[in-house]
């Protein structure tokens, strides 16, 4: 949900990344969604990092 914020209790990581799925690189506690995020969906850039287009794009390039 869009505000909530993040602890170690609402994720997973997966294996093989997604594309613009964020990894245990970029996902830190308390950071605050952006956006709404399904439950079992995988947290996306768009989901937290949404005005940082730079991120964004590097992100995106990476996955399957």
């Amino acid at each position: 949900m869009a505000g909530h914020t993040l602890t170690p209790e609402d994720y997973c990581l997966a294996i093989p990344l997604q594309k613009g799925q964020l990894s245990c690189r970029e996902l830190l506690n308390d950071l605050t969604l952006s956006r709404d995020c399904p439950k079992d969906a995988p947290l996306t850039v768009d989901s937290l990092y949404s005005r940082d287009e730079g991120l964004r794009k590097v992100i995106y390039k990476r996955g399957l």
